[in-house]
């Protein structure tokens, strides 16, 4: 679990843990922004549990503070996510947040998205994201349909992608 994006790059220490108990594990990273442009400082911890109980269900959660880009102040972020594997069908469903100082700066994040294994070398899905950006009144709201073929060491992928208002602009 990376939290939007965020916490990647140089300097970023993380830890990620053995299992604590059955289907538990965590993690927790830190990453010290020490450039000339800002001083600050990037953390999170996040979970993710896969319980014995239900075979093919996976559950996860993190939090963190983002304090790494300079004269926006810090940022709360928090994901969640739930996986469902059923034979050949995989579901997700996926929230994140990154809350500001104000509702400018506050985005939300969903998406679900959905994989069929027509054989063991074929498959397709199909996944929608929105995200709510604060400084825009329009949602960017994003449709994905991809396929995939397996034959070895070789694949060929492809998807079909619609993105309508990039970046919350009705424009694009």
């Amino acid at each position: 679990l990376v939290i939007n994006g965020a916490g990647t790059g140089n300097d970023l220490w993380r830890y990620n843990s053995p299992e604590l108990m059955p289907g538990l594990t965590a993690h927790i990273a830190y990453s010290s922004q020490n450039t000339t442009a800002n001083t600050n400082a990037y953390t999170d911890f996040g979970v993710k549990y896969a319980p014995d109980m239900i075979e093919g269900l996976t559950l996860g959660y993190a939090v963190g503070e983002d304090n790494a880009i300079a004269g926006t102040g810090s940022f709360d972020l928090s994901t969640m996510y739930v996986k469902y594997v059923y034979g050949p069908v995989t579901v997700g469903y996926q929230e994140s947040e990154k809350e500001g100082n104000n509702a400018s700066n506050t985005d939300e994040f969903q998406a679900f998205g959905i994989t069929y294994a027509v054989t063991e070398d074929i498959s397709v899905g199909f996944a929608e994201s929105t995200v709510d950006l604060g400084s825009s009144a329009t949602d960017q709201v994003t449709q994905n349909v991809s396929f995939s073929y397996t034959m070895g060491g070789m694949s060929v992928t492809g998807s079909f992608i619609d993105q309508e208002n990039s970046g919350g602009s009705t424009a694009a």
